[in-house]
C-alpha cells in the first residue's frame, strides 16, 4: 500500500487521535476516521494494544477493558483500507514489538507513546523503520529525555519530541507550555510539538505560538458517549475544526517565551508506576538459570526492574525461583 506523504517541514502537522474512542465499535470507528479527515486533521492516529502485551491478566478490569477495545488484524487491515479511500493519512500507535512489525508495511508515520518513551527495545525497533516518528514526553525528566535524544542517534532527524503532560485530563497549571525554547535548545535535531489532555482547544493553540511544529489532540464524535476518561478531553468535530483554523491563523504569527524546566506534575508523579512497564517472568524461573529475552515481558505496572534497563537483566544469572507473572527485582539476579 503506498502511502501519501505530509510535509512536516511546511506547516504545522495536526494530529487527530481518536486513541481508543472508538471502545471497541468498528462502525464508530470509521467515522470517527472519516469525521477527523473532514475537520481538518493532517494525520488521524488509533491506539492498538495486545492486552496481554502490556497488563497483567489478574489486573482484570483493566485487562478486559483493553480486549473489548482490541480490533482484530482483519479490522485494522480493513481501517487502513477504508483511510486510503478516503484519502486520509492513518497511523496506530502500537505497544510491543510484535504488532509493530506486524503492520509496519502499511503505516508511513510511527508513535511513541508517554508510557513506552523508556521503553528502549520498542524505540529501537521504530528507529530501525527510518520513518517519520513521534515521541510523547509525558511522565519522562531531562534527564531521561537527555538520554533519549542521545540513543537516537543518526536517526534524530525522524523524530517529533511531543510535549506532554501524563494526566487525565491534564490542569493548566501544569503544562508548562514555556518549554519549546529549552526544547529547541537543548534538542536541535528533532522537531518539538505539543501532544494534548486538557480539556478545551487553548493549550494547543498556546503551544503553536511557543513553536510547537506539531500537534496532536484527542478527537471524538461525543464527549459524553461514556464514562471513559478520553472521551471529555477530546475535541469534538466542531472544536477540532475550530482548533484547526485557529492554528492556520496562528502560523503567521509565532512568538517565542523565555526557558523553562520540565517538570513532572503532581499528577504524573502520582501515575507513574501505573503508567511506566517494568520486567515481568513469562514462565516460570529456576534459580541459576540465565536470563533470555524470551523468558521475560514488559507489562504495567512499574513495580521491578524498569523496562528501560531490559538489556542489562539479560544473561544474568538468577540468584532465586521467580514463578510467572511476578515481576523481576533488582535483587533476583546476579
Amino acid at each position: 500500500m503506498k502511502l501519501k506523504s505530509t510535509d512536516l517541514n511546511k506547516k504545522v502537522l495536526i494530529i487527530a487521535e481518536v486513541g481508543n474512542n472508538h471502545e471497541g465499535n468498528f462502525n464508530r470507528a470509521k467515522k470517527l476516521l472519516i469525521e477527523a479527515k473532514k475537520s481538518g486533521a493532517d494525520l488521524v492516529k488509533f491506539q492498538s494494544i495486545n492486552p496481554s502485551e502490556f497488563v497483567r491478566e489478574k489486573d482484570k478490569k483493566r485487562f478486559l477493558q483493553l480486549k473489548k477495545f482490541q480490533f482484530s488484524e482483519k479490522k485494522i487491515k480493513d481501517l487502513y483500507k477504508i483511510a486510503k479511500k478516503n484519502k486520509i493519512d492513518l497511523f496506530f500507535t502500537f505497544f510491543d514489538v510484535g504488532s509493530l512489525d506486524r503492520f509496519k508495511k502499511y503505516q508511513k508515520y510511527f508513535k511513541i507513546a508517554s508510557c513506552d518513551n523508556n521503553n528502549f527495545e520498542l524505540i529501537k525497533f521504530v528507529k530501525k523503520l527510518n520513518k517519520p516518528s513521534f515521541i510523547s514526553t509525558g511522565i519522562a525528566d531531562m534527564k531521561l529525555l537527555v538520554k533519549l535524544y542521545n540513543y537516537l542517534g543518526n536517526k534524530k532527524k525522524n523524530f517529533t519530541f511531543l510535549n506532554c503532560i501524563s494526566d487525565y485530563p491534564a490542569n493548566i497549571s501544569n503544562l508548562n507550555l514555556g518549554v519549546y525554547k529549552l526544547f529547541k535548545k537543548k534538542f536541535p535535531k528533532v522537531k518539538i510539538g505539543y501532544s494534548d489532555h486538557t480539556i478545551g482547544i487553548e493549550a494547543c493553540c498556546y503551544s503553536v505560538i511557543q513553536g510547537a511544529e506539531v500537534i496532536e489532540k484527542h478527537f471524538t464524535l461525543n464527549k459524553k458517549q461514556s464514562k471513559f476518561t478520553d472521551h471529555q478531553l477530546s475535541a469534538n468535530p466542531n472544536e477540532f475544526r475550530e482548533l484547526v483554523n485557529s492554528i492556520r491563523k496562528i502560523e503567521m504569527i509565532l512568538i517565542n517565551s523565555n526557558n523553562q524546566i520540565k517538570n513532572l506534575s503532581y499528577g504524573e508523579q502520582k501515575n507513574r508506576s501505573l503508567f511506566r512497564r517494568s520486567i515481568y517472568a513469562s514462565r516460570d524461573l529456576k534459580k541459576g538459570d540465565r536470563i533470555k529475552r524470551s523468558f521475560l515481558k514488559i507489562l504495567r505496572p512499574e513495580i521491578g526492574v524498569s523496562c528501560e534497563n531490559l538489556d542489562k537483566v539479560i544473561n544474568k544469572v538468577l540468584a532465586k525461583d521467580i514463578k510467572k507473572g511476578d515481576p523481576i527485582l533488582k535483587d533476583n539476579y546476579r
